[in-house]
Order: structure tokens, then sequence, then C-alpha cells
């Protein structure tokens, strides 16, 4: 499912993905087309319902991975270290790979912060940010992807 287009340099937020059924890990997968040497911050939040209430960044850390030169037949996913954001690097001309592995425990489920998201600071419009997320398992019956 594609979740986010960012051509015009301004912040965005990706859908809110509804994880209190979910059994496994939801893969929230940006792709940054770097046309500029700025640096892009991806950060996760939670909140309690699809429109965001009781917004607050992710307080768990989650795993990460990324792959700062997807073109370069030498370049590999790596391993990052856990935490609750990640900066790409500012190398421009590169296409850029960051993965975060969300599973329902880095959220605050036991007080209703369920559904997991992502914002992008500002950035340049000369980079593209396109992103999606693959879930699974999961209670289809109680799947919920919202904008």
């Amino acid at each position: 499912m594609f979740i986010l287009t960012n051509t015009d340099g301004g912040a965005r937020t990706t859908f809110k993905v509804g994880m209190k059924n979910f059994t496994g890990p939801a893969f929230f997968c940006f792709l940054i087309t770097k046309g500029a040497e700025v640096a892009l911050t991806l950060t996760g939040y939670q909140s309690t319902d699809s429109s965001g209430t009781g917004e607050k960044a992710f307080t768990k850390n989650v795993r990460i991975q990324s792959c700062l030169d997807c073109a370069a037949i030498s370049s590999a996913r790596v391993q990052r270290t856990e935490a609750k954001a990640y900066s790409t690097d500012a190398t421009s001309g590169k296409e850029q790979l960051v993965i975060f592995e969300v599973l329902p425990s880095s959220l605050d489920v036991a007080n209703g912060f369920d559904y997991a998201y992502f914002k992008t600071g500002g950035d340049s419009a000369s980079n593209t940010i396109k992103g999606w997320v693959m879930g699974g398992p999961c209670n289809h019956s109680g799947l919920s992807l919202e904008a």
C-alpha cells in the first residue's frame, strides 16, 4: 500500500496504521531519492485513533535498516541502532531505503496507543520521498489502514 509521496520539500505524515490486532510487525518503508544534500529525519509516532488523538512520539525504540546507496551493487541493507527516529545522510545523487520494524509491543497499547505512523521533517524539493507499509500477520478482521 502506497502511503506517502513528497516532491515539494514539505513535512509529511504517513497513514496511521491500527495495530491493535497485529500479531507481528508492520514494516514502514521509505525510498528517498536524494537530489539535494539535505539529511531527512523520519520520526515514529503513536496515537489512540486514526485522527491522531493523543499523538506522541514512540516511547520505545524500534528496529531500523537502511541502504544509503541502493544503486550500488556493493551496497546492502544495514541494521542500524534501534531508535525512535532515523536521519539519512546528506549525500545527493543517491537512492536511499529506510525500513522501520514496528511491533505492537513497541507502542503504548496499555494506554490505548495502538496506531503507528511516521512524520518526515522538512526537506528539499529536490528530494523525492515515497513510502509504503507492509504488515502482518494479524487478525484481518481488525486490520485498520486509515488516513
